[in-house]
């Protein structure tokens, strides 16, 4: 690694497990960025169920709500707050409904081509 490669640190480990908090934590001591992938699929979830797709049904309207959805982070807050086709849905990133279509949503290849 030299001077001009970005640094990129993951986490990785079950949900609930306080990784988000670590990792902003981590950021904030080491003056980097913090990007929250984990919300970004939760976005896609939110996205989805507010469309009537349950991604754990249907993969081919996930990927769709993937490709047609805006994702943007508001980076004037700490720590960020995630817009989904400019709605702020932060606070609902949490919901159980959120948590229980973000796995089925993270391990859809197409959603992690779009995503990336």
């Amino acid at each position: 690694m030299n001077d001009t490669d970005p640094l990129i640190i993951t986490l990785d480990g079950p949900a609930g497990s306080g990784k988000s908090t670590v990792a902003r934590l981590l950021a904030k001591r080491l003056g980097v960025e913090f990007l929250d992938t984990g919300a970004m699929y939760r976005g896609i979830v939110v996205a989805c169920l507010d469309s009537g797709i349950d991604p754990g049904k249907d993969a081919a309207g996930a990927i769709d709500t993937a490709r047609r959805t805006t994702l943007q982070f508001d980076w004037s807050q700490d720590p960020p707050r995630l817009l989904v086709d400019n709605r702020d849905v932060t606070d609902r990133l949490r919901d159980p409904d959120v948590t229980s279509g973000a796995s089925e949503i993270a391990v859809m290849g197409e959603v992690r081509r779009v995503l990336v």
